[in-house]
């Protein structure tokens, strides 16, 4: 879908996200690669995770890679023209994404950019859902009164309904919610309030697959009227008359009723039903801010249990495990209290690290004493702002102690960083870390 979309805006260059160095690396260059600039996220593994966090892992280090990406590539300036795809869990990301692309914009002096780039920062953002699948949709604790305390409610003060999961959030030009609600069909998409959006699933439906994935399929047709197929192997041409009724093509429908794509938007020939005023509910502000300590927290807790469905638990951590994390989980350990082993080490994926950034506080617990080395590392690998917090803690819980973790080394704000907490070998005790945030 990348290429194709590249190849419908003339040319460019896509690029992949390599979780380690935090860094895109191109995939293809298309014509003229100094074109549309589309980057893709590889989130497939974490997506399949229904626990509190991954979702907003995975944003946090998207969104810092694109910032470091442009700070590294001053040319084409691409953060002012923000277009966002995303596909079932995806949308849960990509809704995220734009909160936190709404919840900075000009609120930050970015390095090595311009004046004027500054002030563009986000200055439009197009976002299209394709059959977006939250916690809460069909086929993920639909049909149960509480979900699961630690499931992936992204924006859990808005309450559970999946609606408030994917969200058009208010600063944003233009959303598109392409879904369908078959009952044959697992999983099934939700119907976003505030979005121009249409009900395909009259359309995929018996077209030799999964209607989930063809809303996928669906919407490639659109993006290239040549199209054989997805890519994926989701077939295209079989079926492009039938999906594509007006011309046969696809060419007016999906991609071309973006602005991106031309802005198509005769709305009764292509059955969208556009977003207005009698929609459920407000336009939602973004919630998310920065840097403000209740909504900038690295979660979740690495000492909070990490449960799938039927009970099932892993050991993998929301921002600790994917996206350049890195978790150690000693054997013995029981799965409900992770905690950080003497001589292991657990460092946190990448992320954005403000230019008003001064502090980070966190809290601790467990039986303990020991030297609890903390750090930062920058997108060079270098190992700073170093600092060494005794520890001797005789409770067995989290403490309300706000542990600081000053900013020393000024050259670290406005930049990309991860954080990095070691358990020294000789420490004594298992020691727990919560409630990481900036101050």
């Amino acid at each position: 879908m990348g290429q194709a979309i590249a190849n419908r805006l003339g040319g460019g260059t896509v690029w992949e996200l390599d979780p380690a160095s935090g860094l895109f690396k191109p995939l293809l260059r298309l014509g003229d690669s100094s074109g549309e600039q589309v980057f893709i996220l590889n989130w497939v593994e974490e997506s399949d995770y229904g626990s509190r966090g991954f979702s907003e892992a995975a944003a946090d280090a998207f969104l810092a890679a694109l910032i470091r990406h442009q700070q590294l590539h001053p040319e084409p300036f691409f953060l002012n023209k923000i277009r966002l795809i995303g596909h079932s869990r995806g949308c849960v990301v990509n809704s995220e994404l734009v909160e936190r692309f709404l919840g900075i914009k000009g609120k930050e002096n970015f390095q090595s950019f311009t004046p004027t780039e500054n002030s563009k920062f986000a200055e439009t953002i197009e976002t299209i859902y394709l059959d977006p699948h939250p916690i809460g949709a069909p086929g993920w604790f639909e049909n149960i009164a509480v979900l699961p305390a630690n499931s992936d409610l992204v924006n859990p003060d808005l309450g559970t309904d999946p609606v408030n999961q994917v969200i058009a959030w208010a600063g944003g030009q233009y959303y598109a919610d392409y879904f369908q609600t078959k009952t044959s069909a697992w999983p099934q998409g939700i119907e976003i309030p505030h979005t121009y959006r249409r009900d395909i699933g009259g359309l995929v439906d018996g077209s030799g697959g999964n209607d989930h994935s063809l809303t996928h399929t669906w919407f490639m047709g659109t993006i290239d009227p040549s199209a054989s197929d997805d890519g994926d192997g989701g077939d295209i041409s079989t079926y492009r008359a039938k999906w594509y009724p007006f011309d046969r093509k696809g060419i007016i429908h999906g991609f071309g009723h973006t602005p991106a794509g031309g802005s198509l938007r005769d709305a009764a020939r292509q059955e969208m039903t556009p977003a207005n005023s009698a929609d459920p509910g407000p336009i939602q502000a973004p919630v998310w801010s920065w840097p403000n300590n209740a909504a900038f927290n690295l979660s979740p807790n690495i000492s909070a249990p990490n449960r799938m469905f039927g009970g099932m638990e892993y050991i993998d951590f929301p921002g600790w495990s994917f996206q350049g994390g890195e978790t150690v989980v000693g054997l013995g350990l029981t799965l409900e209290s992770p905690t950080l082993l003497p001589g292991k080490r657990y460092i946190h994926n990448w992320f954005y690290l403000p230019s008003t950034a001064t502090e980070f506080r966190f809290n601790l617990a467990n039986t303990c004493s020991g030297d609890l080395k903390v750090s930062l590392i920058d997108m060079n690998g270098n190992e700073l702002n170093q600092r060494t917090i005794p520890v001797s803690i005789t409770s067995g819980t989290i403490t309300t102690e706000n542990i600081p973790f000053p900013i020393t080394d000024l050259t670290l704000p406005g930049s990309v960083v991860k954080i990095v907490f070691s358990w020294p070998q000789g420490s004594i005790g298992d020691l727990k870390i919560s409630n990481i945030r900036l101050n």
